[in-house]
């Protein structure tokens, strides 16, 4: 794991991930990327019909009925999610390439990413924001794809040089009120 300042103008990262890290990684950009989910409201949404259809379609049984409908919609809700979860685990347990050393070079020009078998180049132009959580400088671009630099590969002064280039490279708006969201998919 190491950070560099290369030739002057040039920012460069070899990241050997950590194990989960590379998951961790993607999953932060796709949540920063996705819009706040309306589960919370969805799920509300359901309790409240449950009730109203108990009081209306069964008077004698109410608390049993309501007990059991809310009950229904809460294991459902959970079987649902660990599915969900279970099959996006098995897709990042297959990827070949979750532990594979790749680099990161920051430049005026942007980012280059490669490791052995891609060597992939994007202008800021395509970035439409940078952010930071509590592990990651993430570099979004559209459509829930980006790059992450793990912040454990920066000292003090690689932050400060990173954060410096940044704001004068990257010709987008900062969010700053995502870099500390809580989000997960399907929450």
């Amino acid at each position: 794991m190491t950070a560099s300042i290369k030739s002057g103008d040039v920012l460069q990262f070899r990241i050997d991930p950590q194990p989960g890290e590379t998951q961790r990684a993607c999953t932060a950009i796709v949540l920063a990327s996705l819009a706040p989910s309306r589960r919370s409201a969805i799920m509300i949404g359901l309790y409240a019909a449950v009730i109203v259809l108990a009081f209306i379609m069964t008077p004698g049984t109410r608390p049993q009925t309501v007990i059991i409908g809310v009950g229904a919609v809460m294991a459902t809700e959970a079987l649902l999610r660990r599915e969900s979860v279970g099959r996006a685990r098995r897709v990042q347990d297959q990827d070949p390439h979750a532990l594979e050393t790749h680099h990161v070079e920051l430049s005026a020009a942007g980012v280059r990413a490669w490791c052995d078998h891609v060597d992939a180049r994007y202008p800021w132009a395509e970035y439409r924001a940078v952010i930071q959580n509590p592990e990651f400088f993430l570099l979004l671009r559209s459509g829930g794809t980006g790059t992450a630099i793990p912040k454990r590969l920066l000292d003090a002064d690689c932050t400060r040089e990173l954060e410096m280039r940044l704001a004068d490279w990257v010709p987008v708006v900062r969010r700053p009120e995502l870099a500390n969201a809580r989000r997960s998919i399907g929450t």
